[in-house]
């Protein structure tokens, strides 16, 4: 048993079918383990949201408002950040792989 089936709480929420549609197919692609994730991992992801909304107003309220350009920087260097990364990370994947046997 896990931590999570530890701690979990069940609960009945009412969603509209599409909804419950679009999580059923997550899981069923493997794009989620359970719909019951599928779930948590959105509402973790709106308190992600709401923590970072909160972090920008109170950074606003001690600094000024954050400039386009200021936000035009950030994309840049995240976007270099990221295609830094790529070739790393394709140099890991190769690592991983296994060459597949001859037969004899």
């Amino acid at each position: 048993m896990t931590t999570t089936e530890t701690t979990a709480r069940k609960i009945a929420v009412s969603l509209r079918p599409e909804l419950v549609e679009h999580a059923n197919r997550a899981v069923a692609e493997g794009r989620a383990p359970s719909v019951s994730a599928y779930v948590a991992d959105a509402i973790e992801s709106v308190i992600r949201r709401e923590a970072l909304a909160a972090a920008i107003t109170d950074y606003e309220a001690e600094f000024g408002e954050i400039t386009a350009s200021e936000l035009e920087a950030t994309a840049i260097a995240g976007v270099l950040r990221h295609a830094d990364a790529a070739p790393k990370r394709r140099l890991a994947n190769k690592k991983e792989r296994k060459p597949a046997s001859k037969a004899s």
